[in-house]
């Protein structure tokens, strides 16, 4: 049991830094190709990829927690210190604050990817510059609440 809790963990670790790590490459492109209607054209091609890639982060990231969660409160016979559980629910606000970013990003790439509309690059690329930016700031700091889970 002790080495499922540890190969769940690190596949919740290792998810969240790629969600993070790829929202904090997106919001650092999405900055740099602003200015360019071109390269902004080609990043608005390439981020649906990339939203299914955040999407599948964040759905391991969510699974692999809960289950952790899970199997740690069978073993502690479900019993959690009051801090414990103030952190818990402040990493899934954090995380349902994340998820509800990319899902607006990836409803956006949608519609904006329908062959009727034309692309009118500089708003939304801002857009996905700062929800992008938000969700790894958000990420970082869910991450350390993670860490200092792990002491409790």
């Amino acid at each position: 049991m002790n080495s499922l809790r540890t190969a769940l963990l690190w596949l919740h670790v290792l998810a969240a830094m790629l969600w993070i790590g790829s929202s904090t490459c997106i919001a650092i492109a999405a900055i740099f190709v602003s200015s360019n209607p071109e390269e902004a054209h080609d990043f608005s091609s390439v981020l649906p990829r990339l939203n299914r890639l955040n999407l599948s982060a964040a759905t391991v990231v969510g699974l692999a927690g809960l289950l952790s969660f899970l199997l740690l409160a069978v073993v502690r016979g479900y019993r959690f210190s009051p801090d414990f559980t103030a952190i818990l629910a402040l990493k899934v606000i954090l995380f349902t604050l994340m998820y509800s970013l990319l899902s607006a990003a990836v409803r956006s790439a949608a519609v904006r990817s329908a062959p009727a509309q034309s692309l009118d690059l500089g708003q939304p690329i801002s857009r996905v510059a700062f929800n992008s930016a938000i969700a790894a700031l958000l990420g970082i700091l869910a991450m350390g609440l993670g860490i200092w889970l792990a002491g409790a």
